[in-house]
């Protein structure tokens, strides 16, 4: 079973896996539907789930390979997968990854099956994915209503969420994003921003192959 999902997993994450808000299985002359689920979906009512009349679900793990950061395990794979299990859902899972090369690949699907943690997962279950690949990017910047910016200026206690573009049809494994004064301002791993107090810091974002962006960000009480 794990030498089986081992190679499944490598042969899906040398791409980007998008996987589809819900799919359907067709085994024999039966049909059946599933969701996939992440934390963005909050907690999710896995007995609603079952009683909708859903019979699988497709569950996120994580992002990307091993970097030591907690942040990148989906937050609610633990309680998704318990608690789909026992409201009687078949269970697969799936692992967003963006790599050029299979050593890479393969890191990636270990970090996924280290996540699984020896929980099994059931063959029966398949999903219709949307594959995309896409180029390692050249550039990113920052941006607001799709324009460029060098600077932003906030209010003390006011939170503010980053966006960023990257170069043309390319894709990011992962972002970083630095605060140089995290007393004026921080900046979570998701790009969030917190103004702390009156000042100014600058905001620095980094792809995973070393292209970078900054934003100055003033603070005013």
């Amino acid at each position: 079973m794990k030498h089986m999902q081992r190679k499944l997993l490598v042969a899906l994450f040398l791409i980007i896996i998008n996987v589809l808000p819900f799919s359907t299985v067709f085994a024999g002359t039966q049909k059946f539907w599933g969701i996939d689920v992440s934390k963005n979906n909050g907690t999710v009512d896995w007995n609603s789930v079952f009683s909708s009349g859903y019979r699988f679900a497709m569950i996120k793990t994580g992002d990307g390979k091993d970097t030591g950061d907690s942040s990148d395990i989906d937050s609610q794979f633990e309680m998704n997968y318990t608690n789909a299990k026992e409201a009687g859902l078949f269970c697969g899972v799936y692992h967003m990854v963006a790599d050029n090369t299979p050593e890479d690949a393969e890191k990636e699907a270990n970090y996924c099956l280290s996540i699984l943690d020896g929980r099994p997962l059931d063959q029966q279950t398949t999903a219709t994915c949307k594959i995309v690949v896409k180029k390692a990017p050249t550039s990113i910047r920052f941006v607001e209503n799709n324009k460029t910016i060098k600077q932003k200026t906030l209010k003390k206690g006011q939170s503010y969420s980053v966006k960023t573009a990257l170069s043309n049809n390319s894709a990011s494994q992962y972002l970083s994003y630095y605060s140089s004064n995290k007393k004026v301002a921080s900046i979570s791993s998701s790009g969030k921003l917190l103004a702390k107090k009156a000042g100014t810091t600058t905001i620095t974002v980094k792809t995973y192959n070393g292209k970078t962006a900054t934003l100055k960000v003033t603070v005013k009480k």
